[in-house]
């Protein structure tokens, strides 16, 4: 089973170590493609401030 990349934030890394990942370009990419506006928002977490 693969590991998910906690605090990783590197790609590379995720890469080189096998870290699980989930591409969702193509999600993206259909949903740029929708007809009708959508708001993306990001969660931000406290840590990073």
């Amino acid at each position: 089973m693969k590991r998910l990349p906690l605090g990783v934030d590197d790609f590379a890394v995720i890469r080189q170590n096998d870290y699980f990942y989930a591409d969702k370009t193509k999600l993206l990419y259909e949903l740029v493609r929708l007809p009708i506006p959508n708001f993306l928002s990001r969660l931000v977490a406290s840590a990073k401030r």
